[in-house]
C-alpha cells in the first residue's frame, strides 16, 4: 500500500525508542504516536501521561488523553469514539491515516514556522541596513561641516573669551547712526544748554546773576535749576 510505505519510510528517520515491527499493533495503545509527535513539538506532549499497555481499556484512555490535550489542541484534528476503537484494535488501517493526517500537519505547521523566521531575519536586515545608511549618512554630514570650517576658519563666531570688551563702544562710535551721550540726555536739560540759549537770541543765566533782590533773576534761576 503507498500509503503505509510512505509512513513507513517518514517514521524510519525518526529515533523511536523501540524498533517498529507492526504498524497497527505497535501504535495501538497510543505511547509510539506522541512519541512520534514530540520529536516535532517537543512542548505538546508529556510522555509520562501514557503507559504501554496490552488493555483495550488502558490503550482507549491514552488516545482519550492524546486526542483532547494534543491532536485537538495543537494539530486540530479530532478523533471519534469510532476512530479510537479503530486505533485500539488496529483496524480499518486507522493507524496509517492518522499518522499520514499528523505528517501532513506537522510539515504545515513547521513550514510556517520556518516562514516566520526567514522573514523575521529579512526584517532584521532590513532595519540594519536602514540604521548602517543613517549612521553613514550622519558621518558624512560631519566630515563635510569638518572639512568647511578648516577651509574657512574665518567664518566662526568669535567666542566670549576672545571678545575685546570696547568693541562695541568702538563700534557705535564709528558707525553714522551712533548716538551721542549728548544726545541722549532730556530734551528740557538740552533746553538750557547755552548753545541753544544763545541760538535763540537768549543769555544763559548763571547762578551769580542775581543780586540782593532780584526776583526775576531769582525766579528764572530756580526754574532752570529744578527742571535739572
Amino acid at each position: 500500500m503507498v500509503v503505509a510505505k510512505e509512513i513507513e519510510g517518514w517514521l524510519e528517520k525518526i529515533p523511536l525508542r523501540k524498533g517498529m515491527k507492526n504498524l497497527a499493533r505497535d501504535f495501538s495503545d497510543g505511547c509510539m504516536c506522541a512519541e512520534v509527535i514530540k520529536n516535532f513539538l517537543p512542548t505538546a506532549v508529556d510522555l509520562h501521561n501514557y503507559s504501554e499497555s496490552l488493555s483495550v481499556a488502558r490503550k482507549r484512555e491514552n488516545w482519550i488523553v492524546l486526542n483532547h490535550k494534543v491532536l485537538k489542541k495543537h494539530l486540530g484534528i479530532n478523533l471519534g469514539k469510532g476512530d479510537i476503537e479503530d486505533l485500539c484494535s488496529g483496524a480499518n488501517d486507522s493507524a496509517e491515516k492518522l499518522l499520514l493526517q499528523i505528517k501532513k500537519k506537522i510539515e504545515s505547521k513547521l513550514s510556517k514556522v520556518a516562514q516566520t523566521k526567514k522573514e523575521q531575519q529579512a526584517g532584521a536586515k532590513v532595519n540594519d541596513a536602514k540604521q548602517l545608511h543613517r549612521e553613514q549618512g550622519k558621518t558624512d554630514r560631519e566630515e563635510k561641516s569638518y572639512a568647511i570650517e578648516e577651509r574657512m576658519p574665518e567664518a566662526k563666531a568669535p567666542t566670549q573669551e576672545n571678545k575685546n570688551p570696547y568693541q562695541a563702544r568702538l563700534d557705535s562710535l564709528e558707525s553714522p547712526h551712533a548716538v551721542s551721550d549728548y544726545d541722549q540726555q532730556p530734551s528740557h536739560r538740552k533746553f538750557f544748554e547755552p548753545q541753544n540759549l544763545m541760538s535763540r537770541g537768549q543769555q544763559p543765566v548763571q547762578p551769580s546773576s542775581y543780586q540782593g533782590n532780584d526776583r526775576n533773576g531769582y525766579e528764572q534761576n530756580f526754574a532752570m535749576n529744578k527742571m535739572l
